[in-house]
């Protein structure tokens, strides 16, 4: 008995024999002729469609299987530059500080990944704000001085 491409309903895509069932669905034709096979593609009797996609990475650098660590909440540096640096900053990065510690009790590591970066960020802003609010004060109190200085100078006879 040979196999022919269509079936016996016109159907493409089903092996059926040629002494073929007559029934137009492909089920139907399988369960009548249960030797029959769904074709696959490609040429007749070939392996189908190959994929063209690269094959996923494997070995230790798989992100899924490795155990992630929790992230750093930074709560020390963003209460330190709340109090030295600057507090408008540093209030918002203990906020930040505080939701990673709260999406880390939930489970949610995504969340606590997004509010670390942002707890550390605002750290750091508020640490860049003080740092340079330090260094134009002490340039303007150098400034200052030598200015005063030297006009007492200029009034002395």
């Amino acid at each position: 008995m040979a196999l022919r491409l269509g079936g016996g309903g016109g159907w493409p895509g089903i092996l059926t024999p040629d002494s073929g069932c007559t029934d137009p669905v492909p089920a139907r034709q399988q369960a009548c002729h249960p030797k029959s096979q769904p074709y696959a593609g490609g040429t007749p009797g070939g392996t189908g469609v190959t994929s063209t996609l690269p094959p996923p990475p494997q070995g230790p650098g798989l992100a899924l299987l490795e155990p992630r660590r929790p992230p750093h909440d930074y709560m020390p540096i963003a209460v330190l530059t709340t109090i030295c640096c600057f507090w408008p900053t540093g209030i918002i990065a203990i906020f930040k500080a505080v939701q990673v510690r709260t999406a880390l009790a939930r489970g949610d590591m995504v969340s606590a990944e997004i509010a670390s970066r942002e707890a550390r960020n605002f750290s750091f802003i508020s640490l860049a704000v003080g740092i340079a609010a330090m260094v134009l004060c002490t340039i303007l109190t150098v400034v200052i001085i030598i200015a005063a200085q030297h006009h007492e100078n200029y009034w002395d006879p």
